[in-house]
């Protein structure tokens, strides 16, 4: 009976993740205390819409769960483990009971809405998507509705399920769903301790040249210049491109053998800031920029990488070329070495990103 119960609670703990895996830990500071000053919107004035996922779901399902011989079935899971050894439920039952023992998890939240300088964002549309579990092989959810207020602050008070996710909406602002935007677990909900929203107040997309390409190259530390705009390379350092890349590694490697390499690149006239945060490359910054990026992997290294991938923000051309790169180097690729580089590039000398294809230059 014991074995079955450790299957049970095993079968119901995937069942769960499998419902939840995209509620992940959100990392958005919270600012000062700030006073309350937006009303609390509760679940029975937000607009309710039923997921597609499923054709009935309702927040008051579980207290209508179908019961065994005994009708005294637990509402917590330690009490469907008893009830599931005594006897008096079967295993479905327990399962589906704590399905439902899920969706009672209180979700009340605040909430603040920021753009890319800190200011509030006011009347921003904020949806909070609620996820249900309905049984072992289907989940659904509800979509509420509130607005932030003249502070950019809001809240989901009185609504309960497994996990909520937030989606803040609003003409001239951007918001990349890549961001944490949802409740975390151990969140304590308090007006002055609001989960943070950071939208990009747009600007308006200027002409950019878009490319995306691979070079192979000579692995043996000679120089080649990558032209963004003209989007050519060419070997030897030359004063009309942007970048200048060298890859260096023994010429016989014997297959599956880890090896020494090194990679080299440099700006001819500006510099590159690496990008740990790849949300909002919609604007160079103004400084910190370095002449040079170098990478030197060992073949001893533990954390040895047979490749590498790295964000940049460019300035180029002496601050007449602003742009963002996505670049993968592979040092052994066959024969030779070979890196693509995916840049978005702004030849006007303005350090705007924001990108249009339909403005997109060539």
């Amino acid at each position: 009976m014991k074995k079955t119960m450790y299957y049970l609670t095993g079968l119901a703990a995937v069942i769960l993740f499998s419902t939840v895996w995209w509620f992940k830990t959100p990392t958005a500071p919270s600012p000062a205390a700030m006073p309350a000053t937006h009303q609390p919107i509760t679940s029975s004035e937000a607009k309710v819409v039923i997921s597609a996922t499923t054709n009935v779901v309702a927040k008051n399902e579980a207290s209508s769960i179908k019961k065994g011989s005994n009708s005294g079935a637990a509402t917590s899971l330690a009490s469907l483990r008893d009830a599931y050894d005594k006897g008096s439920i079967s295993k479905g039952e327990a399962i589906q009971s704590s399905l439902m023992e899920e969706n009672k998890k209180t979700l009340d939240l605040y909430g603040l809405v920021v753009d890319q300088n800190g200011e509030p964002v006011v009347g921003a549309k904020v949806r909070g998507s609620i996820g249900l579990n309905v049984n072992m092989v289907q989940s659904g959810g509800e979509l509420h509705y509130t607005e932030t207020d003249s502070q950019g602050r809001f809240n989901f008070l009185g609504i309960h399920g497994v996990g909520i996710g937030l989606w803040p909406q609003k003409e001239g602002y951007f918001y990349d769903l890549k961001l944490p935007s949802h409740r975390p677990d151990n969140y304590q909900p308090a007006p002055n301790n609001p989960i943070v929203l950071t939208m990009w107040k747009l600007k308006g997309a200027e002409s950019m040249i878009h490319d995306s390409k691979f070079y192979g190259i000579t692995p043996d530390a000679r120089p080649y210049t990558i032209d963004l705009i003209e989007r050519k390379k060419t070997e030897g350092q030359n004063a009309g491109g942007d970048l200048v890349i060298q890859i260096q590694r023994p010429a016989q490697i014997s297959p599956g053998q880890k090896f020494d390499w090194s990679f080299a690149m440099s700006v001819i006239d500006g510099g590159l800031i690496e990008v740990t945060n790849k949300t909002y490359l919609n604007e160079a910054p103004e400084n910190g920029y370095e002449q040079k990026h170098e990478i030197k992997s060992s073949a001893s290294d533990p954390q040895w990488q047979s490749q590498i991938e790295e964000t940049f923000f460019l300035k180029s051309r002496s601050g007449q070329a602003y742009g963002h790169f996505h670049i993968t180097v592979i040092p052994l690729y066959r024969d030779t070495a070979v890196f693509k580089i995916d840049s978005y590039i702004n030849p006007s000398g303005s350090r705007n990103l924001e990108f249009d294809p339909a403005k997109q230059i060539r």
